[in-house]
């Protein structure tokens, strides 16, 4: 029987190296991870009336390279420094989060 969730595991490298990811150091409370990371920047957020309303940046992780990641954790980049402000979704191999600059 095929196990999903070790070929997600498996395939998150390639998925980051294909979509153009960044090195990154990822610090929590708890630990210092480098890692990389997707970072989608300036994206449209749409409001339920069709409109733009704010550009959010968003960072997508590794979650077995990171773990648990909660508000106020921190996502070091070369040129920049984020905060994690939200976790927006979390499916067991990436984690995507909202992040402040």
């Amino acid at each position: 029987m095929t196990n999903f969730n070790a070929l997600l595991q498996l395939s998150a490298g390639h998925q980051t190296r294909f979509l153009g990811g960044e090195s990154v150091t990822f610090q929590s409370s708890q630990r210092t991870v480098e890692t990389s990371a997707i970072i989608d920047r300036d994206i449209d957020v749409i409001a339920d009336n069709g409109l733009s309303s704010v550009k959010r940046t968003i960072v997508s992780l590794k979650k077995a390279e990171v773990g648990s990641v909660k508000n106020g954790d921190r996502i070091i980049t070369m040129q920049e420094t984020f905060s994690v402000n939200d976790v927006l979704s979390d499916d067991g191999v990436w984690v995507e989060v909202f992040v402040r600059g």
